[in-house]
C-alpha cells in the first residue's frame, strides 16, 4: 500500500507571499507516524517544491499511490478538489482522501460540494489516517474507523469522533527527510489547541491546550539542529506562554543544553500572557522575533471578537517586549463584526502610534466555522457575504466579504492606508521600501485590483 500525501499548488495570482515557504508541519507529522507504522510514505508538498498543477500530476502519475490523502486551508480546497478529480481520472484505482483546516470545520458540506474525494478525516490525521488506510488495505468494513466521514451507497457516513491525542510525546517528530532539503528553517509545534473565544478563529485542534513535554521538545528542536544543520526555528504554537511554569521550563531546557547559542527563534503569544520578564528569558534562549495578535485599535470592537484583552495590555506587552530586545510583530484585521470606517481607523492610528517593528493588516475572512461564518452567513454584523470561489478566503486581495456601510474597496483603501500610514508616518522610509520589495507581487496585484474598480 504506498500512499502519497499533498499539500495542493497555488490558484494562479491568489496575492502570495513570495519570500519564502515552509514545509507543512500537519502532513509532516502524518507521513512520520504512517511510516513508523511501515507504511510506504511520500510528501509531494507543491508551494514548498514551487510546482503548478501539472507539475503536481505528473509526479502522482508516476508514483502512483493507492491513496492521495490532500490537506487543504479554506482558500485551497479546490484546488486540491481539482487534483483529487484528476487523480480519479489517471489512477481510477487510488482512493482520495481530504482532511486539513476547511474540512475540519465543514465536514459533510466539503464532501457533498466535492465528489471526488472518497473520504473525509476529522480532527488529528496521524491515529485516524492509520487506521483508515490500513482498513483499506485490508479490505475491512469502516464503520470501525473514528473520525471519518465516507460514502456509501450514493449516502454520506459519518463515523463517531475520535478523541484528542492526549499524549503528543508518543508521535514522532515531522518527516521532514521526505522534503527537498531546502528550507531555511523549519516550524516546531509544542501544543496543540487553543481555550480562548476569538469570533473570527478557527479552533480545529480543540478548546483545551494539550502539551509536549518541555523535554520532548527541546529534544526534537536538538534534533533539527543535528539532522538539518539549520539555525532557525518558529514555534507554532497559538499561544506560546500560555502556561508560564511550563514555558519556563522549556527555556531553561533550551539554554541547559546550549541551543540558546545554536538557534535563533520565533513566537506567538497573546499581550495578556507575557511581561518583561518572561520576555527576557525568551531572548536569553535564542528567541528573536515575538508575534501578537492585536486585530483591532478600537477596545469595543476587540470586545465584540471577544478578543480578551485591552488596548493598555498591548501598549505593554509592546513595550516589555521591545525592552527586552526583541522584534514585536503584531497583526491586525479589517471588517471585524460592526466594523465602520471610524473603527477602522482607530485602528490604523494605533497601529502608528504602537509602532511595532513589522505589522500585517489583513481582511476579516469568514472562515467556515467560526462565529464570523455563522454571522455572515445570516447577515448579522452589517455583514455580506460576496465570494464565488473559497479561494477567495484570503486576507490579501481576496474577496470573502464586505460590511453593507463599508464595501470591498473601501476596506482595501483602509487596508492600504493602514500600511503607508503606519512607515511614512513614524518616517520608516527604507523599512516601506524593503517592505513594498517583498512583497511586491502581491502590491501589484492589489493596485491592478482597486484600479479595476473605478
Amino acid at each position: 500500500m504506498k500512499v502519497t500525501l499533498v499539500s495542493p499548488p497555488s490558484e494562479k495570482g491568489k496575492y502570495e507571499h513570495e519570500h519564502f515557504v515552509i514545509p507543512k508541519n500537519g502532513i509532516g507529522y502524518i507521513a512520520a507516524y504512517l511510516e513508523k507504522n511501515g507504511i510506504d510514505c511520500s510528501i509531494l508538498d507543491a508551494k514548498f517544491e514551487g510546482l503548478n498543477f501539472e507539475q503536481v500530476i505528473k509526479r502522482l502519475t508516476e508514483e502512483k499511490p493507492d491513496i492521495v490523502g490532500i490537506s487543504a486551508m479554506t482558500s485551497e480546497i479546490e484546488s486540491g478538489a481539482r487534483v483529487a478529480a484528476e487523480v480519479k481520472r489517471r489512477l481510477p484505482r487510488s482512493k482520495t482522501v481530504i482532511g486539513g483546516a476547511h474540512a475540519i470545520s465543514i465536514p459533510n458540506e466539503t464532501l457533498k460540494e466535492f465528489n471526488e474525494f472518497d473520504f473525509l478525516v476529522t480532527g488529528e490525521g496521524e491515529i485516524t489516517f492509520l487506521e483508515l488506510v490500513k482498513t483499506i488495505e485490508e479490505d475491512k468494513d469502516l464503520d470501525h474507523v473514528k473520525g471519518i466521514l465516507f460514502r456509501r451507497d450514493g449516502e454520506i457516513k459519518t463515523n463517531p469522533p475520535r478523541p484528542w491525542i492526549e499524549d503528543l510525546d508518543q508521535l514522532p517528530f515531522p518527516a521532514w527527510h521526505k522534503y527537498p532539503p531546502k528550507s531555511p528553517f523549519y516550524y516546531v509545534l509544542s501544543t496543540r489547541g487553543c481555550p480562548h473565544q476569538c469570533a473570527f478563529c478557527m479552533t480545529i485542534l480543540g478548546k483545551k491546550q494539550r502539551k509536549r513535554s518541555p523535554q520532548n521538545v527541546v529534544d526534537e528542536i536538538e534534533w533539527l539542529w543535528n539532522t538539518y544543520k539549520v539555525d532557525q526555528m518558529i514555534f507554532l504554537d497559538e499561544t506560546f506562554t500560555l502556561d508560564r511554569q511550563r514555558t519556563d521550563r522549556l527555556l531553561s531546557l533550551i539554554i541547559d543544553r546550549g541551543l540558546d547559542r545554536k538557534m535563533r527563534w520565533i513566537a506567538q503569544t497573546r499581550v495578556d500572557r507575557v511581561d518583561e520578564a518572561i520576555c527576557r528569558r525568551m531572548k536569553e534562549s535564542g528567541c528573536y522575533k515575538i508575534e501578537f495578535g492585536v486585530e483591532s485599535g478600537n477596545q469595543k470592537i476587540l470586545n465584540v471578537i471577544k478578543k480578551g484583552i485591552t488596548l493598555r495590555q498591548v501598549e505593554e506587552a509592546v513595550r516589555s517586549a521591545k525592552r527586552a530586545g526583541l522584534q514585536v510583530a503584531c497583526s491586525f484585521i479589517l471588517g471585524h463584526p460592526y466594523e465602520t470606517r471610524e473603527t477602522a481607523q482607530d485602528t490604523i492610528d494605533f497601529i502608528v502610534r504602537l509602532n511595532p517593528d513589522i505589522i500585517s493588516i489583513g481582511i476579516m475572512v469568514p472562515h467556515p466555522g467560526t462565529k464570523v461564518y455563522e454571522m455572515a452567513q445570516r447577515g448579522e454584523g452589517n455583514y455580506r457575504l460576496m465570494a464565488a470561489h473559497w479561494s477567495d478566503y484570503v486576507k490579501f486581495g481576496g474577496g470573502g466579504l464586505e460590511l453593507k456601510d463599508l464595501p470591498r474597496h473601501e476596506l482595501e483603501k483602509l487596508q492600504a492606508k493602514g500600511y503607508l500610514n503606519f512607515y511614512l508616518k513614524n518616517y520608516r522610509f527604507f523599512d516601506l521600501i524593503s517592505y513594498g520589495f517583498e512583497h511586491r507581487r502581491q502590491a501589484l496585484a492589489a493596485v491592478k485590483k482597486l484600479i479595476a474598480q473605478h
